[in-house]
């Protein structure tokens, strides 16, 4: 149910504002008040007409028409210059062309006969009693019932009429079947007939493979007879053959030959180098000796080196530790006092102390 609506620059309408009671609301006013106005908004609200933009206010801005259903769900319908949409609560719809939104629609959920206008007549007053039937049958949707009664109805009859058809079609269908009684019999004369042919095709097969065999005789009998004076040749070129086979043993025989001379001239020359080794095998021997005994000499000097070496560094350091104790000789004839104790020192009892050592 509507129960508040609001026009923004439609027709007469700047921004007015309608609050509805529930149950039946009349709007009441004098000529040119914008009564139908109102009615045309909430038509443009509801079914989207009239299209265009000659009801949009002549001082310009958008144009709105919204409304408030149930006291929860906000319904607006709105154009600008550059734009043209529905809005739902939070939900926009644009681009719909002629047609409502489904959203739209289930949420108005209006139809014709929820708005009169000031020129109809008395409501349901002047109807028949059919037409005021048909109009409580469509507020409580039983209008749907007959619509579908009305498609049941005629297709109960389709469907009636073609099974008549069809029963037509059997029975004709059936006289024509006695008419074929003998294809039983032509079925099993063709099954005959198949293998007959079956019969037929493997007799040519063969005769094919016959024909074939005895081409190939024939030729056969022709090369023979084409190559006959060959034969008379057999025995020489037999002999002939006997005599290549020969030549090519000779041959063979030949090359196994010339292969065991180069492994015997292989096995004399490693026979004499072997000759050669054994008589420098003495000196060799005595060349490893004498290369042995200049090794041990080698290390043996390179040991005598190292100890020189060392006993060189222990000569410099004694040498050294004498020139220190002389050092610290002259500072200790220098000195009157012991620098440990502070008592005078007696260089000459330390002299004949030293004399005595």
């Amino acid at each position: 149910m509507i129960s508040k609506l609001q026009i923004l620059n439609f027709q007469s309408h700047k921004d007015s504002s309608l609050q509805f009671d529930p149950g039946v609301n009349v709007i009441v006013g004098s000529s040119d008040s914008g009564k139908t106005a109102i009615i045309r908004a909430l038509r443009w609200l509801i079914w989207n007409r009239p299209s265009g933009d000659s009801f949009r206010s002549s001082w310009g801005g958008p144009t709105a028409v919204t409304t408030l259903l149930d006291k929860e769900t906000v319904i607006t319908r709105g154009k600008t210059d550059s734009s043209n949409e529905y809005k739902i609560d939070t939900q926009t719809f644009t681009a719909f062309g002629n047609d409502i939104p489904e959203p739209i629609q289930k949420a108005i959920n209006i139809d014709e006969t929820n708005l009169q206008q000031q020129l109809d007549a008395p409501f349901l007053i002047s109807k028949s009693p059919g037409e005021v039937a048909s109009y409580f049958n469509r507020i409580a949707h039983l209008d749907q019932i007959d619509v579908a009664l009305k498609t049941i109805q005629g297709q109960v009859r389709q469907l009636s009429s073609e099974i008549t058809s069809d029963e037509k079609r059997v029975t004709s269908l059936e006289k024509e079947f006695k008419g074929y009684v003998y294809l039983d019999q032509f079925e099993i004369d063709l099954e005959e007939l198949e293998k007959d042919q079956a019969y037929l095709t493997q007799l040519y097969n063969n005769m094919n493979q016959i024909m074939q065999v005895i081409e190939t005789i024939t030729a056969t009998d022709n090369e023979i007879e084409r190559l006959k004076h060959f034969l008379e040749l057999d025995k020489e070129v037999n002999l002939l053959c006997q005599m290549w086979e020969s030549k090519i043993h000779l041959e063979n025989t030949l090359e196994e030959l010339h292969h065991d001379i180069i492994f015997l001239s292989k096995l004399d020359r490693m026979i004499t180098y072997q000759q050669v080794q054994q008589k420098l095998t003495t000196p060799v021997n005595n060349l490893l000796k004498m290369y042995e005994s200049k090794h041990k000499c080698k290390e043996d000097y390179d040991d005598l080196t190292s100890k020189w070496t060392e006993l060189a560094k222990i000569h410099s350091k004694i040498i050294q530790a004498k020139k220190y104790l002389d050092t610290l000789n002259h500072k200790l004839d220098s000195l009157d006092v012991c620098p440990f104790c502070g008592s005078i020192i007696n260089k000459q009892k330390i002299k004949k102390n030293g004399n005595k050592s």
